[in-house]
């Protein structure tokens, strides 16, 4: 599944100053719920699936009712928009019953799904009980490829079967799908037949390791050039990439840890009942049903929050921070220090800025530039 958790960005004008206020008072207004690692496809990207009857795994999720004390914490922190996902979350034979639990306590649904496993019982619930988005992912426009891809047998039926039932109730669908070598030839065909098919779509071409270690989904990494060249190849993500470019020069104004957005407006909760401040930097590991979820928000993120670089000079530190698709988590699932990073960001950074700006881009600077060999100046 794309590593993110839904935001409030279709809502328009006022939700934005929301999100906005949220990020400068620390309010937890994003989040979400990862129901299960366990997924039925066995995607060769995926930084987080589990075989669907993984038994350990099993036996160490939340149960129903934990879930339902979880949600109501949430609900009681003021959170709005919150996102059911995976893994698989369709997978758990309860989805329904936490779904609906969530909706009652006023939340503003998304959910993340293959939808293979989506059945009339699942739109019936939909349409009961509208979610604000049903984001659904999409692993190749071929046969071939998202059966390749998924690694699970032919489910390139069973996709299209799960997404017309939800096309068919006229419920809010986003397509969405993973740029990667698998995939780099069919990601403009997939936009086209989302948009020709009424539904928004995005896509995410940064492929992290997996949160058990596992460096397995950075084979399918793009090079930097091809990041670069599927980017643009969308007339829209141009846009929003050149205005993206636009903070080429401009570097961390401290020496903080997390320049990102982590614990500062949003949080996620994996299977088991522990609260990470994303998805991709597992700490604190915070269990919310003994030690609470404010709590943790307000003591255990704050104090990540001040947190301070070892290296004023390191990773996430030079002009070209603010753009770079590497993180303090990307970094720590990599096995490298926040300081360290990753190379490969740099490259993708300066492919980005070359094809947003050409010769006119800003010279790289600081580490971007010693990494890059001081080739541009």
């Amino acid at each position: 599944m794309s590593i993110d958790v839904a935001g409030p960005g279709s809502h328009g004008p006022r939700s934005e100053a929301l999100h906005a206020r949220s990020m400068r008072e620390r309010i937890p207004i994003m989040g979400g719920l990862e129901l299960t690692f366990r997924c039925n496809l066995a995607c060769v990207h995926c930084y987080v699936n589990l075989a669907p009857n993984d038994r350990e795994a099993q036996r160490r999720e939340l149960t129903t009712e934990e879930w339902y004390r979880v949600i109501d914490q949430v609900a009681d922190a003021g959170t709005l928009w919150l996102t059911l996902t995976g893994g698989e979350p369709l997978l758990r034979p309860d989805f329904c019953d936490i779904y609906r639990y969530a909706h009652g306590r006023g939340l503003l649904l998304s959910v993340y799904t293959n939808a293979t496993l989506i059945t009339e019982k699942h739109v019936e619930l939909w349409r009961n009980h509208p979610p604000r988005v049903l984001e659904v992912t999409q692993y190749g426009f071929t046969r071939a490829t998202y059966d390749g891809v998924v690694d699970a047998g032919p489910q390139f039926d069973r996709f299209h079967r799960g997404l017309q039932r939800l096309r068919d109730a006229g419920l809010p669908i986003t397509l969405k799908t993973m740029a990667m070598k698998a995939t780099v030839d069919e990601v403009i065909p997939i936009r086209d037949f989302a948009r020709e098919a009424g539904m928004k779509f995005r896509y995410d071409a940064i492929i992290s390791p997996r949160i058990d270690g596992g460096r397995g989904p950075l084979a399918q990494r793009l090079t930097p050039a091809e990041v670069a060249a599927i980017e643009t190849a969308d007339e829209d993500r141009a846009l929003a990439l050149t205005a993206y470019c636009n903070d080429l020069d401009k570097a961390p104004s401290d020496d903080r840890m997390y320049q990102c957005g982590a614990g500062l407006s949003a949080f996620i909760v994996d299977p088991y009942g522990k609260m990470h401040v994303c998805q991709l930097s597992r700490r604190p590991g915070w269990d919310v049903l003994r030690d609470g979820l404010r709590r943790g928000f307000d003591e255990a993120f704050g104090a990540l929050r001040k947190e301070k670089r070892a290296d004023a000079s390191g990773c996430g530190t030079c002009a070209t921070a603010a753009v770079c698709s590497n993180c303090v988590g990307m970094s720590a699932l990599e096995g490298r220090s926040p300081d360290q990073g990753d190379p490969y960001f740099c490259q993708v950074t300066d492919a980005r800025g070359a094809v947003a700006f050409g010769d006119s881009r800003p010279t790289p600077n600081g580490l971007i530039k010693l990494r890059l060999g001081g080739q541009h100046g």
